[in-house]
C-alpha cells in the first residue's frame, strides 16, 4: 500500500509529462521501480556527481543508505532545487522505514518553504509512527502560518501518546483563537498530567489568567469575555 501511495503521488508530480515511463537511456533505469525511475526524472540533470550519489542511496535498499540521501537533499545546493520539497514528502509518507520518514520531515522542515510544507506536514502528523509524528510536531514548531494549529489540535485530540499531546498542548500557546481555547480546557482533563500541565499553561498565556486546572472555573471566565476570534 506505501509503494502504491508513492506511486500515485508521483504521478501528480510528473504532471503534463504523465506516468507512463519513456525510453530509458541506460539498462540501470530499464530494470529499475517505476517509483525510482520518477524520482530520478524529478532531479536536476547537473551536477552529474552529486545526482549520481543522490540515486545511488534514495534507491538503496538499506534503510540507512536512504536516510543518508535524504540528508544530502537537506545540504546547500540540492535544498535550493524545486523539486526537493516534492522528493522529500514522497520519503517522507512512502518510505517503509520510520526513521528515514522521520528524517525526510525533519530535513523538509529546515526548508524555507512553509506553504509547501504543509500538506506534507498534515499527513505525516498523522504517521502510524510515534517517531515520525514527534518529528512533525519539531517542524511545526518552527513555523509560522495558521493552518499548524488545526493540525496541533488533532494531535492534542487524537494521539495516543501522551508526551504528543502534551507537545501539542503546548505549541498551541501560539494561537489565541476561541477553537484552541476550548480544546485546552478540554484537555485538563486528560489522563496524563504532562498534557494537563501544558494545557494550563497556554490558556494562561493566551488568556493572561490562571484558574489552575478547572475547566469549570476557565469555561466560566471564557464566557465573560469576548470572543478571542470570530
Amino acid at each position: 500500500m506505501r509503494n502504491l501511495l508513492i506511486l500515485f503521488m508521483l504521478c501528480g508530480l510528473i504532471g503534463l509529462t504523465g506516468c507512463a515511463t519513456p525510453p530509458s537511456s541506460s539498462a540501470e533505469e530499464e530494470t529499475e521501480s517505476p517509483i525510482i525511475s520518477s524520482i530520478r526524472k524529478l532531479l536536476p540533470e547537473s551536477p552529474q556527481q552529486r545526482r549520481r550519489k543522490l540515486m545511488e542511496r534514495l534507491a538503496n535498499p538499506d534503510a540507512d543508505q536512504r536516510r543518508e540521501g535524504v540528508l544530502m537533499l537537506g545540504e546547500k545546493e540540492p535544498s535550493q532545487w524545486d523539486v526537493t520539497p516534492r522528493i522529500l514528502s514522497i520519503m517522507a509518507q512512502g518510505d517503509p522505514n520510520p526513521q528515514v520518514r522521520a528524517t525526510a520531515v525533519s530535513v523538509l522542515g529546515q526548508l524555507d518553504r512553509p506553504e509547501e510544507m504543509i500538506a506534507t506536514l498534515t499527513a505525516t502528523a498523522r504517521d502510524d509512527s510515534p517517531e515520525v509524528r514527534r518529528e512533525t510536531l519539531r517542524a511545526l514548531a518552527d513555523q509560522d502560518n495558521p493552518k499548524i494549529s488545526a493540525i496541533l489540535l488533532e494531535r492534542l485530540q487524537k494521539d495516543h501518546e501522551s508526551s504528543l499531546r502534551s507537545e501539542a498542548a503546548r505549541q498551541l500557546a501560539r494561537f489565541p483563537q476561541n477553537d484552541v481555547i476550548n480544546a485546552l480546557i478540554a484537555a485538563l482533563a486528560d489522563e496524563e498530567f504532562s498534557v494537563t500541565y501544558e494545557a494550563r499553561h497556554s490558556l494562561a498565556t493566551i488568556t493572561g489568567e490562571d484558574f489552575g486546572y478547572d475547566p469549570g472555573a476557565w469555561r466560566g471566565y471564557i464566557k465573560t469575555r469576548s470572543p478571542v476570534m470570530p
